[in-house]
């Protein structure tokens, strides 16, 4: 087919007394894709060879064509070659030999070709091949190999095409191209005098809203006079837009200050005449704020740790929050929303003091939400952040003893390490400052010892009642904080007294004997019995504890005699 073509098209409107229209020329260029498939120049081919042929033989030529411009075609053997001893050029198509056929016994050989252009393949064609013993074989007459194939024409049908193409593209061509003027255009539009340079409007305006309308005059006639209205230069983030017909500027998007507060903008009015003519003005657009943004602070949330004893009246941290508005909708103050007398916040600058003292151990973290709140007077708008104190433990609590004394009684006979009591002091810091570690200071006479870590009073050396009974101990509890604490508790520990009696009297005679007449009187002394206690002999007995007791138990004359307490006389009852 034609491969240009040049359209002569007509624009008529219908417009009274008489219309009026205008031409142009439209030229279209057909381009070539691969919709077409190769073909063979030859197919069918049969031929002899000679086994005596030398290896690299050329035999035949199959070239194949693509109607389409530019394809490269590549050939290949598709079957029926065993013995792999043929080689069918892949760009050119020239089949030649690649092996001795003198070493094969084969004597007939049948290939399958075809050519490929990248998408298409071309219908396959054989090549038959005989092959002969010699070249003196009559097939041969003296030549290697002798081959037949059957033309297709493909060559001289592509030739007639490309020839008929051509010619109907110069018929295109010879059409020419040329436009019938109907009307001059004579006069270029002009924008109204009155046409404001800069203009001011509101942020937030709705979309389709009409900012202003732009008006020009042009005096043509027709389509020379009539007007058309674009925006072409300036229109950042489509913002704007205009009606095309009646001048309007409207809002397509969202005017955002924040975003950008100017935009000069170029508009350009043209009539619709061949050639058109135009103009341009330019237009600053100022957009004014509204308050449309709350506040926003530089963190989603602030944490800040301060010890117990800071200072009344101490800043501690410092919000900020930033208005995207400006002017008094931009101004921040600020407040504290929570419920705490602990805090205050300052209205203009954001910074959090401490009121009244902290005390770690009634509470260890506070909570305060602080709000801020634009200056705006008819809609204010406001955030609110949450601030975390923490408050660090101060050493500011001394031990204190539960109880405040301790008085205990033990018996003398426990043993060395034995536990006596646990006194027990209490810190109410945190860490270091609330670990207690105990001491006992004076009263102990080296008898008893207390565990630092747990309080544990334990029995150092043996006691004895008999030398002495109570002891009076001051107990010390002091804290590990870097300035640390003490307090002090008396502990009475009373020793009681253990019965330490370990031997039994012992009489100097097992039997003594005596003599008293029949008729004796009442307390007459018969004889004197002594005994004596081993126990008195110790070096800490105390005098009179060892006294000895003497009395009659049994015996035929009980009942007849009587023995004082001293058994230093027996007298007749």
């Amino acid at each position: 087919m034609a491969r240009v073509y040049k359209l002569r098209v007509r624009a008529s409107d219908w417009g009274s007394p008489y219309r009026r229209e205008s031409e142009m020329v439209l030229t279209v260029k057909l381009k070539d894709i691969n919709d077409n498939k190769p073909m063979f120049e030859k197919v069918n081919c049969v031929g002899f060879l000679s086994r005596e042929a030398p290896v690299g033989k050329e035999l035949v030529m199959i070239s194949a064509i693509d109607y389409d411009i530019g394809n490269i075609i590549n050939y290949k053997i598709v079957s029926g070659d065993p013995d792999d001893c043929f080689e069918l050029m892949a760009s050119s198509g020239l089949l030649k030999t690649r092996c001795s056929l003198g070493d094969l016994r084969r004597d007939y050989y049948s290939l399958v070709v075809t050519a490929m252009d990248g998408k298409y393949s071309a219908d396959t064609t054989t090549i038959n091949i005989t092959v002969v013993n010699n070249k003196r074989n009559r097939q041969l007459s003296n030549n290697d190999a002798s081959f037949s194939c059957e033309d297709t024409a493909v060559a001289k049908m592509l030739s007639r095409l490309i020839d008929e193409a051509e010619r109907k593209s110069v018929e295109q061509a010879s059409l020419g191209s040329s436009t019938n003027a109907v009307s001059r255009n004579v006069h270029v539009p002009l924008f109204d005098r009155n046409m404001p340079k800069k203009i001011v409007i509101s942020e937030g305006l709705p979309v389709n809203h009409k900012i202003i309308g732009i008006s020009a005059v042009d005096p043509d006639h027709g389509y020379n006079g009539r007007l058309q209205y674009v925006i072409t230069a300036g229109n950042e983030d489509s913002v704007f837009k205009m009606d095309t017909h009646s001048g309007d500027l409207l809002v397509l998007n969202t005017v955002d200050r924040e975003r950008k507060d100017v935009y000069t903008i170029t508009i350009t009015v043209s009539d619709m005449g061949s050639p058109a003519k135009s103009a341009s003005a330019i237009l600053q657009i100022n957009v004014e704020d509204i308050n449309d943004n709350a506040p926003e602070f530089d963190k989603d949330n602030y944490y800040v740790r301060v010890a117990e004893d800071v200072k009344l009246n101490a800043s501690i941290l410092k919000v900020h929050a930033m208005d995207r508005d400006e002017g008094k909708n931009a101004d921040v103050a600020y407040s504290i929303v929570s419920d705490t007398s602990l805090f205050s916040v300052n209205r203009q600058t954001g910074d959090i003091v401490v009121t009244s003292a902290l005390d770690r151990e009634k509470q260890h973290e506070h909570h305060i939400e602080i709000r801020a709140t634009d200056g705006s007077d008819v809609h204010p708008l406001s955030s609110v952040v949450m601030v975390t104190v923490a408050v660090e433990d101060v050493n500011d609590n001394i031990p204190t003893f539960v109880p405040s004394s301790y008085h205990v009684q033990i018996r003398e006979d426990l043993p060395v390490g034995a536990v006596v009591m646990t006194i027990v002091a209490k810190d109410s810091d945190h860490g270091n400052s609330g670990t207690v570690r105990y001491a006992l200071l004076s009263g102990m006479d080296d008898k008893f010892e207390v565990d630092r870590e747990a309080g544990t009073i334990r029995i150092l050396k043996s006691l004895d009642f008999e030398t002495k009974q109570r002891y009076n101990i001051t107990a010390r509890a002091r804290d590990r904080g870097q300035r640390s604490w003490t307090s002090r508790c008396h502990v009475i520990i009373d020793i009681t007294d253990v019965n330490e009696n370990l031997h039994a009297p012992v009489f100097g005679d097992f039997v003594v004997r005596g003599e008293v007449a029949e008729d004796s009187p009442v307390n007459t002394v018969v004889m004197q019995v002594t005994a004596t206690d081993p126990d008195a002999d110790n070096p800490t007995a105390i005098p009179g504890d060892y006294t000895l007791t003497y009395s009659i138990k049994d015996g035929s004359g009980l009942g007849l005699f009587n023995i004082d307490n001293t058994g230093l006389n027996v007298v007749l009852h």
